[in-house]
């Protein structure tokens, strides 16, 4: 059996003015921070920056969601 849930949220986040390596990358880290939801990235470098804010390898979430996270 399979069972597909789909859930879309639309979220306005306040703009934060934290300069980030690759700037495009900043949508993420603002809807993370308005949203209190760590981010899952490959790269990350790129948000050494982001105080507060969890961020994941994918392996590192999974370990993380293993053991009970969030």
């Amino acid at each position: 059996m399979r069972v597909v849930v789909d859930t879309n949220v639309l979220v306005s986040p306040s703009p934060l003015k934290t300069k980030l390596p690759d700037p495009s990358d900043l949508p993420f880290l603002e809807v993370a921070a308005s949203e209190g939801v760590p981010i899952i990235t490959g790269n990350k470098k790129h948000f050494e920056s982001a105080a507060g804010i969890k961020i994941f390898t994918p392996a590192e979430f999974l370990e993380w969601w293993e053991k009970g996270g969030i």
